[in-house]
C-alpha cells in the first residue's frame, strides 16, 4: 500500500516541497499515478528520504548511493565508502586548523588574512570543504551547516 505525498512527508520528516524536489533530481522514483490524479509513494520511500537526510550528503551522492544499493553494486559501495572516510579525514584536519586559528585569533596572534593564510597551510593546501570525486576530477562541497557567524572578542 502506498501513501501520499503529505503522508511520505511527514513520515519522514520533511515538507512536500522536499519530496517534489527530491523526485526532479531523481532522488526519489516517480510515484504510481492513480486514475484520480494523486499520487503514491512506496513505503521503501520513506526509508530514502530519512536516509538522504540523515546522511548529509549532495543530492546526487545520495541519489548515487541509492542506485548502488539497490542494484546491490557492492564494488562501488565501498569505493564509495572509501571516499567518505578520505572526506572525514579532510574535515578533521580542518576542525583542527579552525580550532586552532580561533584560538590564535582570540589570543590576537592572528588577523583575518592570516587567518585564511594558517588554516590553507594547515590543511596542506587543500581546504577540507573541497572533497574530490576521483572518477571525474570535478570538486564536490561536502554538506555543511551554515553557523551564525560571530566574530572573535577584541
Amino acid at each position: 500500500m502506498g501513501v501520499t505525498i503529505y503522508e511520505l512527508a511527514e513520515r519522514a520528516g520533511v515538507n512536500a516541497s522536499t519530496i517534489r524536489y527530491y523526485e526532479r533530481r531523481a532522488v526519489l522514483p516517480a510515484p504510481h499515478r492513480l486514475s484520480d490524479g494523486q499520487n503514491l509513494y512506496a513505503a521503501a520511500d520513506i526509508a530514502r528520504v530519512r536516509f538522504g537526510r540523515g546522511l548529509r550528503l549532495e543530492l546526487d551522492e545520495i541519489r548515487a548511493l541509492i542506485e548502488m544499493i539497490g542494484e546491490g553494486n557492492c564494488e562501488e559501495i565501498d569505493v564509495f565508502e572509501q571516499a567518505i572516510r578520505e572526506r572525514a579525514t579532510q574535515l578533521q584536519r580542518f576542525c583542527e586548523a579552525m580550532r586552532s586559528v580561533s584560538s590564535a585569533m582570540r589570543a590576537g596572534e592572528i588577523e583575518e588574512a592570516s587567518a585564511f593564510d594558517r588554516l590553507t597551510d594547515e590543511t596542506e593546501g587543500q581546504p577540507a570543504a573541497d572533497a574530490v570525486d576521483e572518477g571525474d576530477g570535478e570538486a564536490t562541497p561536502p554538506s555543511t551547516p551554515n553557523p551564525k557567524r560571530k566574530r572573535a572578542k577584541s
